[in-house]
């Protein structure tokens, strides 16, 4: 099993200044609150545990993760539908 977000990486990724189109890869700010230091990372490196949810979750959620960078995008545009 690989590593699986608490919270989704195209989710995190809007908290990113970067633009590129591969929303893993952008690269947010983090603090740790058990020494107080501040860290730049990118989004598929943070928040992840590995073998966090059993493998059915785990591909329901890929399901759901790949379709949701598209649709947080048509969110912010406006161009979202209620269409499948």
């Amino acid at each position: 099993m690989s590593f699986q977000h608490y919270i989704p990486a195209a989710f995190l990724a809007n908290f990113s200044s970067d633009t590129f189109e591969e929303r893993r890869k952008r690269k947010v700010s983090v603090g740790d609150k058990s020494d107080g230091s501040i860290f730049t990372a990118p989004v598929s490196k943070i928040i992840r545990i590995k073998n966090f949810y059993p493998e059915m979750v785990d591909e329901t959620f890929e399901y759901y993760e790949t379709r949701l960078n598209k649709a947080i995008n048509q969110l912010i545009d406006r161009t979202i539908t209620c269409k499948l």
